[in-house]
């Protein structure tokens, strides 16, 4: 909720009041062993100041994500702004008429690839290890 009012002894005073609806989704899910998929949306509603109505923002990515080499390694494929819907637009009339749009370099695509060199064979032992240790004393009293 926004309240906004422009007190000048000259003007006529403004009031604006609204309020804004904003929202984010993120679901992760498995399709199989080895592949999984990430999709994120975004939508920020429209909303109005003393001088200027904003118009609503929204952005859809989809990534996926392949497992491969048993496990040891990854292919990454990510989207962001999948529609290309991702801008700032605003109308004004007050103190004179405006119209306005901003696109930026929202949508673009990623590919990548990782690769794990062995070291969780290592830090599960030393875990395990760590773990056995602790199970022999309650403190140092």
């Amino acid at each position: 909720y926004v309240e906004l009012t422009l007190n000048n002894q000259n003007a006529p005073i403004l009031e604006v009041k609204n309020q804004v609806f904003n929202a984010r989704i993120n679901n992760h899910f498995k399709a199989t062993k080895n592949i999984s998929f990430q999709l994120f949306a975004m939508y920020r509603g429209s909303f109005e100041n003393i001088q200027w109505k904003v118009s609503p923002m929204r952005m859809v990515n989809f990534g996926a994500n392949y497992s491969i080499l048993k496990g040891k390694g990854s292919l990454t494929f990510r989207v962001n702004d999948i529609f290309n819907t991702m801008r700032f637009q605003f109308q004004s009339e007050n103190p004179f008429t405006q119209n306005g749009r901003f696109n930026w370099e929202s949508r673009n695509t990623y590919i990548g690839f990782n690769y794990r060199f062995g070291g969780g064979k290592n830090r599960a032992k030393e875990r395990r290890k760590r773990d056995h240790n602790e199970k022999g004393s309650g403190g140092f009293m």
